[in-house]
């Protein structure tokens, strides 16, 4: 038996080969023991399945009982012939006398498999011979008869009793073989070790021995590192650096301004983000954040970092840029101080800047009309409906400003949906000449100020577009054409297609639109002074709006011309449908 050192290098070393290679040797021990005897069992089955198909055929009928008990002889099986319903008709392991003697056979489990599949198999003790069998039935349909073949197991046991001691032999092998190679593995590990230990301990004296090479390209390796560790120590401080420049890089590519200040509020560190924030073409190192963010609120915050037991926020206006600063003690740190980051949030004011004026724009719009409607129902509350031509009147104003209302709030909804994403489009070619017949059979203020409408779209003309916005965008053109062109003028829409996109234009003869507005009149709730009125002709300020965001969700755009002497709004379009970008 070998000995070993408990706790010793040599021994974990040894213990570990010897046992990952005894593993190893054992699971491929039992995994051939078990694929051999599967293989032996498989071979018998199909071996035993070919022969008595093969009976099937060559069982002569008029002399079934000889012919069986000749077969028996011959082939060491036993042979069992019998009718679909079970009887015994022949066996080969009785005289032919006793086959009254035998039970009926329907209930073996390979009978009735062979009478369902056409053929089955089973293991198991024979109630007739007292023998372990492999059984196999084969059901012959042309004779209406089952074929069943017996092979004993006896032969089959000795092949795998065989096969084990093999298997056994060579595990046993192996296990000596993995000791001795576990052995001579790990004394020549453990000798290089031992070596390297004994010139460390005599380098910590103060020794300038060399460091064995070993034999082993592993052992050489860790003697050069050795000899190099005075020289890792430069190799450590370039990492350092690597380190700082990647976080440099970090901090350059933050669109926030960051800036690292000692004890007394010096900047020590900042990123390239900050300087544009401040006006700054330099970094500040050395000064004062104080001399940097001259605003109350930051002076706040860095008087009293110092006692401040958490990150701090506050907002600020600096340059006509809104600031939000957050100020953070560093703790733990040998220098201290603390961090402060300075996010510009002037785009998000300016968000909610514009949030709140379409909520006092809403706000606005609802009112007028429910003004004017309660204004309405109390002047005929308080007798003017005893006035016909007063009550008519007044109750015209109220369906007016009611009719008005409703559309605000149905303009509401839609541009509500769009910009949510639940407005559903189903884009396809549409016809350009047929969507602007339509638009215009709809807009009734076409017949009732007596315009003349010019289509001069032609039939080839498409685009790629939902139906139903399309027409959308078309009668809101349209509709504003008719709404502010003087009656008996011309209103003209044209079509042109240029590459993959098209172009529908709707030319007004009206007054105009002035340029310092022409660039706004897309946005929600604009509209020019020329528009509003008591009477609510104006529309809700809601339509263009309405109609950019639909052409956007079609991969189109609008746009507006107006040289002081009507107006042309257009509409941009694909032509057809965009090619997938999938590869």
């Amino acid at each position: 038996m070998i000995a070993v050192q408990r706790g010793s290098f040599f021994s974990h070393i040894f213990v570990g080969i010897f046992a990952t290679v005894l593993l190893a040797v054992l699971a491929a021990g039992v995994l051939t023991e078990r694929l051999l005897g599967e293989r032996v069992q498989e071979t018998l089955l199909q071996d035993v399945h070919t022969h008595a198909r093969s009976l099937t055929v060559t069982l002569d009928p008029t002399d079934l009982e000889s012919d069986v008990q000749r077969l028996g002889k011959v082939t060491d099986r036993r042979v069992t012939v019998m009718q679909f319903d079970g009887t015994v008709v022949a066996e080969s392991a009785l005289e032919p006398d006793r086959l009254r003697e035998m039970e009926n056979h329907a209930g073996r489990p390979e009978v009735r498999q062979a009478m369902k599949e056409g053929w089955g198999w089973e293991i198991r003790r024979s109630a007739t011979v007292n023998e372990g069998f492999l059984y196999v039935a084969v059901r012959d349909d042309e004779r209406r008869r089952v074929v069943r073949l017996a092979v004993p197991l006896e032969n089959v046991a000795e092949n795998l009793s065989r096969v084990r001691t093999g298997v056994l032999l060579a595990l046993l092998a192996g296990t000596l073989v993995a000791a001795l190679v576990a052995f001579l593995i790990a004394r020549r590990l453990s000798s290089g070790v031992r070596g390297i230990a004994r010139v460390a301990r005599a380098r910590a004296n103060g020794e300038r021995l060399p460091f064995p090479q070993g034999e082993t390209d592993e052992f050489q390796s860790l003697a050069a590192a050795l000899e190099k560790m005075a020289r890792q120590l430069d190799a450590q401080l370039d990492d350092l650096d690597d380190e700082r420049n990647r976080l440099r890089t970090m901090l350059e590519t933050m669109t926030e301004g960051v800036t690292l200040c000692d004890e007394e509020g010096r900047i020590v560190l900042t990123n390239e983000a900050f300087l544009p924030m401040f006006g700054l073409s330099q970094p500040p190192l050395g000064h004062s954040l104080l001399e940097v963010a001259r605003v109350p609120e930051a002076i706040a915050l860095v008087e009293r970092m110092p006692r401040a037991r958490g990150a701090e926020i506050c907002d600020f206006d600096y340059q006509n840029r809104s600031i939000q600063a957050t100020f953070a003690p560093l703790r733990g740190l040998h220098m201290g101080g603390f961090l402060a980051v300075f996010h510009d949030i002037t785009e998000l004011r300016r968000a909610d800047r514009i949030r709140r004026d379409f909520v006092a724009n809403v706000s606005h719009e609802l009112r007028t009309p429910l003004a004017s409607i309660a204004g309405y129902a109390e002047s005929l509350l308080d007798g003017a409906i005893e006035d016909p031509e007063f009550a008519r009147t007044f109750l015209e104003g109220i369906g007016r400003n009611a009719e008005r209302l409703s559309r605000l709030i149905e303009d509401l909804l839609d541009l509500a949906r769009i910009e949510s994403g639940r407005y559903s489009l189903q884009p396809q070619a549409v016809s350009v000449v047929e969507a602007v017949e339509n638009a215009a059979s709809v807009v009734g203020k076409l017949s009732a100020k007596q315009h003349r409408f010019v289509n001069e779209v032609t039939a080839d003309v498409q685009v790629w577009a939902d139906p139903k916005a399309l027409s959308q965008i078309l009668v809101n053109y349209v509709e504003n054409a008719a709404k502010y062109s003087p009656p008996g003028t011309e209103i003209r829409v044209t079509a042109d297609r240029q590459g993959d996109r098209t172009t529908i234009r709707v030319q007004d003869r009206g007054p105009g639109i002035p340029p310092e507005d022409l660039p706004r009149i897309f946005e929600r709730f604009f509209r020019g002074d020329k528009s509003r009125n008591a009477a609510g002709e104006g529309g809700t300020g809601l339509g263009l709006a309405i109609c950019k965001h639909l052409a956007t969700e079609m991969g189109g755009k609008v746009g507006a011309e107006s040289t002081g002497q009507g107006t042309t709004v257009l509409v941009e379009l694909p032509a057809r449908k965009p090619r997938s970008t999938v590869g």
